[in-house]
């Protein structure tokens, strides 16, 4: 369901780049003001972890009110640095709106995607359905752009299209050479 943009690491190496680069910036590449950050960040973090193990302690019913008092301890300390040092919470903010409106915008672009909700193969493309799957079982058709067109090409898309949507070696396949021409070829 991932886009594919994000597949890839670059464009996730450059937005936290980014960031970083605003964060130097707006803080003057200030070690005092970042180390706020840090500890914050820190706090957060321990506190998150101690909320868990309290949860599940007091699921347990296993010494539950010693984990709810270093839970409670923790979350103090993270509301306390938060107000004696503000520029923590600051940086938090940035990281998040970025990455809810990077989300948006990634979403709005995949709003725009192609959405094919069926096909009508045509006579030699079922000749060939019907030869794989006489049983009337669905078929898994892999749109291919050849590049060489030797085995070798082919065993790659089957396994990339295996890995991603998660297909068994019992699934039939075809692969479909030249979506312009509509013509679908067993291999």
């Amino acid at each position: 369901m991932a886009p594919e943009w994000a597949r890839a690491n670059r464009p996730l190496v450059l937005i936290i780049t980014g960031i970083t680069i605003v964060v130097t910036i707006v803080f003057k590449a200030s070690v005092d003001a970042q180390g706020g950050a840090y500890a914050t960040g820190v706090l957060v973090l321990m506190s998150s972890a101690a909320l868990a193990v309290a949860i599940t302690a007091w699921r347990q019913s296993h010494r539950w009110p010693v984990f709810v008092a270093i839970t409670i301890v923790f979350a103090y300390t993270t509301i306390t640095n938060v107000f004696e040092r503000p520029e923590g919470i600051k940086i938090a903010s940035l990281f998040i709106l970025t990455i809810i409106a990077m989300s948006l915008v990634s979403r709005a672009l995949r709003s725009t995607e192609l959405r094919v909700h069926g096909i009508m193969p045509d006579d030699l493309a079922m000749s060939f359905i019907e030869s794989i799957t006489p049983t009337g079982e669905g078929v898994r058709i892999i749109a291919n752009r050849p590049g060489t067109g030797d085995e070798a090409e082919y065993a790659a898309k089957l396994r990339e299209a295996s890995q991603t949507h998660h297909l068994s070696e019992h699934d039939p396949v075809l692969f479909s050479r030249d979506p312009s021409r509509r013509r679908v070829e067993l291999q």
